[in-house]
Formats: C-alpha cells, sequence, structure tokens
C-alpha cells in the first residue's frame, strides 16, 4: 500500500487542475472548511 494521504492529496491537486472540475471542488473544499471549523469552535 501507499501514502494515503499522499493519494489523496494528488488526486484533488490533480482535480483542480481539470477546468470542468475546478469551480465545483473549490466550492466543496471551501464548504467542508467551514463545517469544520464550525465543529472545532463548538
Amino acid at each position: 500500500m501507499g501514502d494515503k494521504i499522499g493519494f489523496v492529496k494528488t488526486t484533488i491537486e490533480f482535480a483542480l487542475q481539470q477546468e470542468d472540475l475546478r469551480d465545483e471542488l473549490s466550492a466543496y473544499i471551501k464548504a467542508l472548511s467551514m463545517t469544520d471549523l464550525k465543529v472545532m469552535n463548538s
């Protein structure tokens, strides 16, 4: 098995380079970030 987090990071970086995925994926990542911040501050 390889490095799991490395695989995830590479997949995200690749997807963000794709014009047809970039906007939707960026919005999704930002939404996740906001959700994480709300949970951490609770």
